[in-house]
């Protein structure tokens, strides 16, 4: 598969990765102006008009002209910056635009096969519903910042997106990628060793710094590094010795929670899009939601004859709603679909849905149900934030910040720990900060039932318990016994 890169004066344009260097240093600029300096550079000398770019960057989207102007704007004082004139970019009054920078193009022909053989990427062996604008939104990010870390909850396909992407950039990459699964490691010590031996490099930890060094200061690579959170601090160490000392390489990471390092660029990937509840769609509609997409793929994955009815459709939309939209949770319930019929399928968020296996045996084992998914985030927390999560997952709908540190401090936190306990929870993704509304926190429905069974009682604050008996046990003056707790409301968001 033939990759195309352009040259010009001190810059190096990559469109396929829609990246630009400027003598090899990483030049920051947005997507959608690099997406317009790539048409433009592949038509360089030619008169490209206003409407062709805005057709060609924003597809089956209407912008405004005003956003194109701002995109120019910004390439050329990212090109010309030295000299402030319009040495690259020249506008045809009236018309549009031309690049007048002479350009050498090189083209390289590398196949697949080979690209793969010289990284290691994981075959991809299903096809990835809803998650094309996503992924050209990471490949974006990722041009613009040599680390970017994808974060979301268990099961939402952080790695699944990232080795889409990893995917994608394999032509960009001269040096190729390596991907780093982080999963089976118990010790933060052994990052480096693995590191090292993802690469071919023999080590050990004394010597790891230095042979990492000499190996990838010079090379164009992109190193995944693929669930992190609970190596979480060594990740993050070793992440920003690599970048502080390898200026051409990049590092995609996922991770429950942000590494929290320096330079870090965070992506938190959403849940795939449900169809709204009470809404008047049709099924056809409804089909078209990704989440009720994939549903429907996976179900006839090895049943290439069913058949479901506009009525099962709806509940197939409902089960999708209850499950949040989460991909391994509505896989799951189409492979349950698939080998037990839609029987029990509207009530998916139960003791036996949370331990129902994959038909697929090979994926890690903390994927093969969705008790193990959420197990392995529960047992990553500090104590005093398991005890918060599991008072915050009584309540069962979204919830205002007052209502949340006085349920987690269950009477015996001060504001400042039930405040850091939440902060730490959203960071964790899971708890869910809204953008909109006075109620702007929740916690996803499998996430807070798998937590009201695990049948835990720690500081007086039993699952059993009510919203009432919970604030009774709070012995702060003048709390207020119902949802809105607006006196704690301002005393939170002091703390805050």
């Amino acid at each position: 598969m033939p990759t195309r890169s352009f040259y010009f004066g001190p810059f190096k344009l990559f469109p396929d990765q829609l990246r630009l260097l400027r003598s090899d240093v990483p030049v920051r600029l947005g997507s959608r102006a690099l997406a317009i300096l790539s048409v433009l550079v592949e038509h360089a000398g030619e008169l490209i008009s206003k409407q062709d770019l805005l057709s060609q960057v924003w597809p089956d989207t209407f912008v405004d002209e005003s956003n194109l102007k701002v995109n120019i704007a910004a390439l050329r004082k990212a090109l010309d910056e030295d000299n402030g004139q319009s040495s690259h970019i020249v506008t045809v009054c009236g018309q549009g635009y031309k690049f007048v920078a002479p350009v050498i193009t090189r083209e390289s022909e590398i196949s697949l096969e080979s690209r793969r053989r010289a990284s290691n990427l994981p075959a991809s062996t299903k096809h990835i519903v809803g998650r094309c604008e996503v992924i050209q939104q990471v490949i974006g990010q990722l041009s613009q910042h040599r680390l970017l870390t994808i974060v979301g909850s268990g099961g939402v396909g952080k790695t699944t997106v990232a080795t889409a992407v990893a995917e994608r950039l394999l032509p960009t990459f001269k040096d190729g990628v390596c991907f780093l699964d982080f999963s089976s490691l118990n010790d933060p010590s052994s990052v480096p060793n693995a590191i090292c031996t993802a690469l071919h490099l023999p080590t050990t930890i004394e010597n790891a710094n230095e042979q990492l060094n000499s190996h990838l200061q010079n090379r164009e690579i992109l190193l995944v590094f693929d669930t992190c959170e609970h190596i979480l601090s060594s990740a993050a160490e070793w992440a920003e010795v690599i970048q502080s000392s390898c200026p051409m390489v990049h590092i995609l990471a996922t991770s429950r929670e942000p590494l929290g390092t320096r330079g870090e660029r965070l992506y938190r990937l959403p849940s795939l899009d449900v169809p709204p509840a009470d809404s008047e769609l049709t099924a056809d509609e409804i089909r078209g939601f990704p989440a009720v997409e994939l549903f429907l793929e996976r179900a006839n994955e090895t049943l290439d004859d069913l058949r479901i009815t506009d009525s099962e459709i709806l509940t197939i939309a409902e089960a999708c709603r209850r499950l949040d939209g989460v991909p391994l949770a509505v896989e799951l319930a189409a492979v349950r679909v698939r080998l037990l019929g839609f029987e029990g399928l509207p009530s998916v968020v139960n003791d036996h849905f949370l331990h129902f296996h994959q038909s697929q045996r090979t994926g890690p084992q903390r994927h093969q149900t969705l008790a193990a998914v959420f197990e392995w985030s529960f047992n990553l927390l500090p104590e005093n934030e398991r005890f918060a999560f599991l008072r915050l997952c009584t309540l069962s709908s979204s919830f205002d910040l007052g209502t949340a540190l006085c349920v987690a401090s269950g009477g015996t936190m001060s504001m400042a720990e039930a405040t850091a306990c939440i902060a730490s929870l959203v960071s964790k993704s899971l708890i869910q900060r809204l953008e909109h509304g006075a109620s702007n926190f929740r916690i996803p429905n499998l996430i807070r039932y798998y937590a009201s069974k695990k049948g835990l009682s720690h500081r007086n604050c039993g699952e059993s318990e009510t919203y009432q008996e919970q604030l009774a046990k709070v012995n702060w003056p003048g709390l207020p016994t119902d949802n809105s707790a607006p006196t704690l409301q301002t005393r939170a968001l002091q703390v805050w």
